[in-house]
């Protein structure tokens, strides 16, 4: 199903909110069918909660969440750089011994 926004909604915003604990549990609410075929129609789409603010807010936040996701995965990057290293010193004491 495609979405389409006005102009007051930031798109990253909402793809955001559409992976935030209150949308998604929206969605599991209103899941018809088993398995993996499960259905949402789109007038239970129409009724779901979409929060809203002003777009400068919308905007600060996609600022801010985004500025964390690229301070977490350059803490991960960090993180795998030194257990490579930890891995590389371990390997060569076990072949210098």
């Amino acid at each position: 199903m495609r979405l389409r926004f006005n102009s007051r909604i930031n798109p990253r915003f909402a793809w955001f909110f559409f992976q935030s604990v209150m949308f998604q549990a929206q969605v599991t609410r209103e899941k018809r069918g088993m398995g993996n075929m499960t259905n949402i129609f789109p007038p239970e789409v129409e009724r779901m909660l979409v929060v809203t603010c002003k777009t400068s807010q919308q905007d600060a936040l996609v600022r801010e969440i985004t500025a964390e996701l690229d301070r977490r995965t350059n803490a991960l990057a960090s993180i795998e750089s030194k257990r490579a290293e930890i891995t590389k010193l371990i390997d060569n004491a076990i072949r210098a011994s």
